[in-house]
């Protein structure tokens, strides 16, 4: 502002958020409600909400990954088990939503799933119309529409989920939803939002489909005697002080071989492989990514 910043729609002239801050292990807040502050004077805190009344709870959940995508292998089942006879349930599907099967069963479960438009002004409008009691926000921080649309109000009560576990720095949410097995000792001084440390995750998965006929580790080009350790995560989690731990591990067991793999059409592996080489270079040989 002292500069004389003029942002008229910071979805189309900014778009991007300050996604890999989750992965830098350090307290975020500070950081967090700075780049806050800095957006707020661009977007409206209030518009006009509807107020409908009936006896359920009118419970909106919005997001871009209403798909096969980690957010959703996460959320799917609490969305699903709502009980109906107290809760009326929308989804609302940010713009760039790619739809698959999971998207259609995701639409089977809900009271109603709404496609909002990419034009930032126009969703808060039609989201504002809905009369929701609660707006849930599972991944603010993934994606620069929800993260944007946030800074409205645009229900009675508004509260963000583990999908991107860091404070949003956002005074328009209220809650913040964790686990108590995820957070450290005086946690809510990492929160804008009061925290609620629920005792377990809260994920539910569906147990996956195990393949008539697993791969040997002949086929996979695996040694029978090796003890596998197997790290199935993004790449990009991969944090610089996990590198002694592995180098550990490999020392204390002279068998074990440790397992990653390669992400999408990226270049990730490489130059993890290659960061190996240089932090622990005396067991980065027996670490190992497969497609």
């Amino acid at each position: 502002q002292e500069e004389n910043i003029q942002l008229k729609d910071p979805f189309q002239e900014v778009g991007i958020t300050h996604f890999y801050l989750t992965y830098q292990g350090l307290q975020d807040r500070i950081l967090q409600e700075t780049v806050a502050r800095f957006y707020r004077p661009f977007l409206p805190e209030t518009i006009p909400l509807t107020q409908i009344k009936q006896n359920k709870l009118r419970i909106g959940f919005i997001s871009r990954y209403f798909s096969k995508h980690s957010v959703t292998d996460y959320y799917f089942r609490l969305i699903e088990q709502l009980p109906r006879e107290h809760f009326q349930v929308s989804l609302l599907a940010a713009p760039g939503l790619q739809t698959d099967h999971v998207t259609y069963a995701l639409k089977k479960c809900a009271d109603e799933f709404i496609h909002l438009p990419s034009n930032l002004s126009l969703a808060r409008e039609l989201i504002a119309r809905k009369g929701l009691d609660i707006l849930v926000y599972p991944d603010i921080g993934q994606e620069s529409f929800t993260y944007f649309l946030s800074f409205t109000r645009l229900a009675k009560v508004q509260c963000a989920l583990l999908g991107f576990p860091i404070t949003t720095g956002i005074p328009t949410i209220d809650y913040f939803i964790s686990s108590a097995l995820f957070e450290p000792p005086h946690a809510q001084d990492h929160y804008i939002e009061t925290l609620i440390a629920l005792p377990r995750i809260q994920a539910n998965y569906l147990r996956p489909d195990i393949p008539l006929k697993p791969k040997t580790r002949s086929e996979l080009s695996l040694s029978k005697e090796v003890h596998l350790y197997v790290c199935p995560m993004n790449l990009m989690k991969v944090h610089p002080e996990l590198d002694s731990d592995l180098a550990k591990i490999l020392k204390e067991d002279p068998l074990g071989q440790i397992c990653f793999f390669q992400y999408h059409q990226t270049f990730l592996h490489d130059r993890l492989h290659h960061r190996f080489q240089n932090t622990i270079p005396s067991v980065a040989n027996r670490i190992k990514f497969f497609p």
